[in-house]
């Protein structure tokens, strides 16, 4: 699966998010200290929502479905 990172300087920090995953988003003093912290960041908002999903918890769920996931240009 491709996501798509966007990084913006902010004063001395550079910020970061993944535009597909609303939330999922971090800050570095270097790029590829961002890189890594949205990586990371990633990784622990699937783990979250795995959880929440095992825990049953369907508050915010209104379908669910299989899909493939296509890289847009």
């Amino acid at each position: 699966m491709e996501l798509t990172a966007v990084y913006e300087r902010d004063g001395d920090w550079i910020m970061g998010y993944v535009v597909e995953i609303p939330g999922v988003n971090t800050q570095g003093c270097t790029l590829d200290e961002c890189r890594d912290n949205l990586q990371d960041a990633l990784r622990e908002f699937i783990a979250a929502r795995r959880e929440q999903a095992a825990a049953g918890d369907r508050t915010y769920r209104i379908a669910e479905e299989r899909t493939r996931l296509v890289e847009v240009a």
